[in-house]
């Protein structure tokens, strides 16, 4: 049986110009980022080899994908109802 994990998080915690960002990655990936677009958010799929350091990404979404990452966390979930984590930076937008 194949379980996965995911860590749910508001998209509170990326900017504006980030929600943007990772529209068009969901559309046309350029960074080898799998990202799918949900009503409200994102599902950005994080695998174990995935080399975040070696990508362009931005820099609240490398913050949050470096602390998946560190927890083993399979997925994220960018939700605008998720809750905010204390300790991660919030944008107003």
């Amino acid at each position: 049986m194949e379980i996965a994990r995911m860590w749910t998080l508001s998209t509170a915690h990326i900017s504006r110009e980030t929600d943007k960002w990772l529209t068009g990655q969901a559309k046309e990936p350029t960074e080898g980022l799998c990202v799918y677009e949900k009503t409200g958010g994102y599902f950005i799929y994080v695998p174990d080899d995935f080399d975040y350091e070696k990508m362009n990404l931005p820099e609240d979404i490398e913050t949050i994908i470096a602390f998946a990452i560190g927890c083993g966390v399979d997925w994220i979930c960018l939700d605008s109802d998720g809750p905010i984590e204390n300790g991660f930076k919030t944008y107003e937008w």
